[in-house]
């Protein structure tokens, strides 16, 4: 049987920062003990419990989440028509993520 292909891996989870970290860092021992870089490994968190409404949770929030090793975060902004999704957007941009 052919030694499966191995390429970039990268873990996507949901959830407290604290619980992901747990799992992360399993998955980088486990890279380690087959002899890969777990630095090679990129952590993508969905950002379901982040509420934007508070700006200054959600930021403690997001740096927690890169406190565990996060490089990525998806978010879905929603609202009741596009006019209000972009502004969500902007002040996402503008006033959280500069201070993340």
């Amino acid at each position: 049987m052919a030694e499966p292909l191995r390429g970039d891996l990268g873990v996507r989870a949901g959830g407290p920062p604290e619980a992901l970290r747990t799992g992360y860092d399993r998955v980088r021992q486990l890279a380690l003990e087959d002899g890969r870089n777990p630095d090679d490994i990129a952590l993508t968190v969905r950002g379901d419990g982040v509420r934007l409404k508070d700006q200054a949770q959600a930021i403690e929030q997001l740096r927690a989440y890169r406190k565990i090793g996060a490089t990525v975060l998806t978010l879905a902004f929603t609202g009741p028509d596009l006019d209000t999704i972009c502004e969500r957007m902007v002040v996402f941009m503008r006033d959280i993520a500069p201070k993340v």
